[in-house]
Formats: C-alpha cells, structure tokens, sequence
C-alpha cells in the first residue's frame, strides 16, 4: 500500500495546528512540554513519533485525543476542530487494560455497547474485528489465557471496532519480547492494509519507526517541537527481512543522528560525556 493521495481541495484527515503544552511546575511556574507543534497527516497515511524520553510524544496523543488539553492550538479533522473527546479518534495505550472477566469478543464489542449499540450487533461487530487480527477461535477466552501479543491484538480489535476515522497508538508493543514485537508489527501492516486507516504511533524503538512508517517526525528534547520529518522510501508490502537492507539501515542511522545528542544528555552528566555510535 502507498501512502493515499489527498483528494484535491480536501482538507488532511488530521491536522495539529501549533499545539503547545505546559505542566505545572513544583516551584508554582510552568514547565514547557511542547512548543509550537504543527502536523497533518492525509486519510490512510501511517506517520511515526520518535523523540528522547521526555520529549512529550505521549502528551502530543493524549493532546489529540483529549485526554489533556493543549495550552495553545488545535487539533482538527477533516477540517473541523476537535473540542472534545469523541467518535473520530480510538487510542490504543501500551498496556492492553483489558477487562478480566470479560471474553475476548466481549472485551472487544465493550466500546460499542458504551456506545449504545445493541448487544447482538455489538457481538456481530465485534467478531469481525476478532478475526481481522487473527484470534478467530479465541473468542471465548479470558485475558489471563492469552499470551502478551494476543491481548494486545485484542487491544486493537477493541480500538478498530468503533471504527474510527484516526488510531492513536502509544508504545503499543514496547512490554512484548524482541520476537513477538517484530511479529506484532508485521501484522499490523497487514491490518492497516486492510483497513486503510488513519495512524498516529509514537515509539522509542528506531526499527520500529522506519518499519511501519510512511513519515517519521523526530521531536526535539523538552520542549518537544518539530526537529524533523523524514519520508520512509521503502516499498510496500514490508518483511522482516526489510529491516536487513541497506536503506532501512540508512533511516535508522539518520534518526539516530537527529536524536543521539538528546539522549546523550539525559543519560550521561555534560562533564562526563563520551561519544556514542549507533
């Protein structure tokens, strides 16, 4: 899949229009989190977020999804500014936060009977959504008998069921092992083919953000603002193998480069920095 031509004249599917965030501050100020960020990403297109920690990625979606309110700026969709939680926007948190004591089909029909749907066309629904990421046969059963990435398949059958125009994905991968990560991405690709939706993702791994992205923005340290937007030229359909090419390496080095020195500083004390390579 290539990354959807915008129709002409039509607005992106997401705009952030220069967000600003600050936390209060112990000493009564405020804490400068983001700084002038502006980003639109067109219907379909998959855009990663990569930064040092603390460089507000986390906040930048919780900002899209209303979760907190941006101090300066606005966030839009298809034009139209947001001013609160809604239908347009599903957000898929690191941890699968699923509820114990409901089955799989059940935890994934949760938010549309939040919603109002009806029990039967929310189960029907919900099974779609089940056998899109892979766990027909499981519907039955309970969290605890799932492994780490099928919950969290479960955890985006869940977000996908409301159908929403926008998925918000945190770290969604980031508690699985090496090996199951690499699957869970490969399987995200296929579900986001197949569904053509428009994704937001934050990530701290490099790999991960070349992999799955057609654009890679790069945060700065705090205050987090737009150091950079890299375009992925990689074609699709991507493998594993993908990530032992040449060219995937290059990307990867290059983010690297652009976030090396914010990392460096929040590790190692100025007067004992040494030099890392990647």
């Amino acid at each position: 899949m290539t990354m959807p031509a915008a129709t002409p004249g039509a607005p992106p599917k997401l705009q952030l229009d220069h967000i600003s965030h600050f936390f209060p501050a112990p000493d009564g100020g405020r804490l400068e989190v983001l700084r002038d960020i502006s980003l639109s990403l067109n219907a379909g297109e998959f855009v990663t977020v990569i930064g040092a920690s603390g460089s507000g990625k986390t906040s930048l979606l919780r900002i899209v999804d209303h979760l907190i309110s941006a101090d300066e700026g606005s966030v839009l969709i298809d034009g139209k500014k947001v001013d609160g939680p809604g239908g347009k926007l599903s957000f898929v948190f690191q941890r699968d936060s699923l509820l114990p004591w409901r089955t799989v089909v059940a935890n994934v029909s949760y938010g549309l009977e939040l919603r109002g749907v009806p029990k039967p066309q929310a189960r029907d629904q919900a099974q779609a959504y089940v056998d899109l990421v892979g766990l027909g046969g499981f519907e039955r059963y309970l969290p605890h008998q799932l492994s780490g990435g099928m919950r969290q398949r479960v955890n985006l059958a869940r977000a996908l069921a409301v159908e929403p125009d926008v998925l918000l994905m945190d770290e969604p991968f980031a508690a699985l092992d090496a090996q199951t990560r690499e699957m869970m991405q490969v399987e995200l690709m296929r579900i986001w083919q197949e569904t053509g939706k428009t994704v937001l993702f934050v990530t701290h791994q490099l790999d991960e953000a070349v992999f799955l992205a057609d654009r890679v923005v790069v945060l700065s340290a705090r205050p987090g603002s737009v150091r950079e937007i890299i375009d992925i030229d990689i074609p699709r359909p991507r493998t594993i193998d993908t990530k032992r090419s040449e060219v995937f390496q290059q990307y990867v080095a290059q983010l690297w480069s652009h976030i090396q020195s914010d990392v460096i500083r929040d590790f190692v004390p100025q007067q004992h920095a040494v030099s890392v390579s990647h």
